[in-house]
């Protein structure tokens, strides 16, 4: 019996077998960039010069939240301009001072009303998936919040996944300790086409979970994900590797995950995304392939 062959050939095997969980990972992976009014000509360029979709954040903050005729206008002129856009198109929706759950019914109806204003521009658009933060306010005491903040999400969802059945609502942890009450809001929500933004780096600053709990206990709801770097102490939306967070260790962890998800480079500039793309193909991530 030759050893040396049987080493040889196992040897083989183990590297191809490595090779095809990475090539699995990738393509069950969509990767996105944000798109933004001003910049957006040079954004398009860029996405489709690199292969990547777009994550349009035109209508979360600025004048477009607060004045009909210009939000109007931008949805025409991105319907025109994204038409024929072939890869992943995802939004993120109104996140300031957005709180569906409030027990003040005023602030719960404005809320649930640029909710479905950013559901109705997302379908419209023709956008897969739209992104929410969830409202949570770590500074208000006691576990009674806490479960009235998991109860008034699992009412408010279901109607408005009946509503608008062309998209994935996607809830983003912001300032949750622990990925417990998503998990919990999921559980309640259960529906295919609600799921979990994680956003790693507001894990890594305002959680005392680590990454790998959270990806873990929601693991199978993670539809969408928010990538970049900060040193643990503010939300400082580093390019990926000019940070504390290990992307090479998170890159393991993802191939726990058999199913397709999308992940924006969420960075801020183009030369920042470029630096994250170098740094994501230093251990042979490359999400333009």
């Amino acid at each position: 019996m030759n050893v040396r062959a049987i080493n040889s050939s196992s040897r083989a095997l183990l590297l191809a077998k490595r090779a095809n969980q990475q090539k699995i990972s990738r393509t069950n992976i969509s990767w996105v960039v944000p798109l933004s009014w001003e910049d957006r000509e040079i954004r398009y360029a860029f996405a489709a010069s690199h292969g990547l979709g777009l994550e349009v954040a035109v209508f979360c903050s600025g004048i477009a939240l607060n004045d009909e005729r210009v939000r109007r206008e931008r949805v025409a002129a991105l319907k025109s301009e994204l038409a024929g856009f072939s890869r992943t198109l995802t939004y993120h929706g109104a996140f300031i001072d957005v709180v569906p759950t409030s027990s003040d019914s005023a602030i719960a109806k404005v809320s649930r009303m640029r909710i479905c204003q950013d559901l109705e521009t997302a379908t419209e658009l023709g956008c897969s998936k739209v992104v929410f933060h969830t409202g949570f306010n770590p500074n208000v005491p006691g576990w009674g919040y806490m479960d009235e903040f998991v109860d008034s999400h699992i009412r408010f969802w279901p109607s408005l996944l009946e509503a608008y059945p062309d998209v994935t609502i996607c809830l983003e942890n912001s300032y949750e300790s622990e990925p417990d009450l998503l998990a919990g809001i999921m559980r309640g929500v259960l529906h295919e086409r609600f799921r979990v933004c994680l956003d790693l780096a507001h894990a890594n600053v305002y959680s005392t979970s680590s990454l790998d709990t959270w990806m873990d206990k929601l693991s199978g709801w993670i539809a969408h994900m928010h990538w970049n770097d900060n040193y643990g102490d503010s939300d400082s939306h580093l390019p990926m590797g000019a940070g504390l967070i290990s992307w090479e260790a998170v890159w393991e962890k993802m191939k726990m995950i058999n199913y397709a998800l999308s992940i924006n480079l969420e960075v801020g500039t183009l030369s920042k995304v470029q630096s994250s793309l170098v740094h994501l193909a230093s251990f042979g991530v490359r999400p333009s392939e």
